[in-house]
């Protein structure tokens, strides 16, 4: 059974419109972070601002192809979080984007990649993706996938045709299926060499 779109929104984030003849430094001087909404059924780019403590509250529970719900002037808007742009150094909320929905056009977005138990097993874990991308109709929309790492082993790899997003024939997987998302090998200390002693 299909999912309609408001099942799959989970945060609401309320936006402000913005004046587009204050420039973005201006505006981040008085706490606001821009942001954009585009494409879907908008005729044009819709320019807002938000509260800078509430861009950051939206990204300790979104991500980049996270579903939000965003209320601008007594209208809304279901969206998908597109792109965060962080200063890297004073890691400032530098912009937000934003793309509308449509019920029945697929967009592209990224699935991010969680991992769970990971500190209670003796093994280590090498990440070598942190997100899936992939083709979906809003309804079909999958924000992360959790790898529960507690019942595996040394030895095991995942590849991304094992992810349970791979099996959703509604989903089309952007990159090689065959690629590796993880391997697990075992934590084990160092074994403390002894000096070699040179014959004279």
């Amino acid at each position: 059974m299909k999912k309609n779109l408001e099942d799959i929104i989970m945060y609401v984030l309320n936006v402000e419109k913005r004046d587009e003849m204050i420039k973005a430094k201006k505006l981040k001087k008085a706490g606001m972070v821009p942001g954009c909404v585009y494409g879907g059924n908008l005729e044009k780019t819709l320019h807002v601002q938000i509260p800078e403590g509430e861009a950051r509250k939206l990204l300790k529970y979104k991500l980049e192809g996270g579903n939000v719900l965003l209320e601008c002037e007594g209208k809304k808007f279901n969206v998908l979080l597109k792109e965060i742009d962080c200063n890297p150094v004073s890691t400032q909320i530098e912009n937000l984007s934003f793309q509308n929905l449509v019920e029945n056009k697929k967009v592209e977005s990224v699935a991010q990649i969680v991992l769970k138990n990971q500190n209670k097993m003796p093994i280590m874990v090498q990440k070598l993706l942190k997100e899936i991308p992939y083709r979906a109709l809003p309804s079909d929309l999958v924000e992360k996938i959790v790898i529960d790492l507690e019942k595996m082993r040394a030895g095991a790899h995942i590849k991304v045709k094992d992810l349970s997003i791979y099996q959703n024939p509604n989903i089309k997987i952007l990159v090689d299926t065959d690629k590796p998302v993880l391997n697990i090998t075992e934590n084990s200390k160092r074994r403390q060499q002894s000096p070699v002693n040179e014959a004279v």
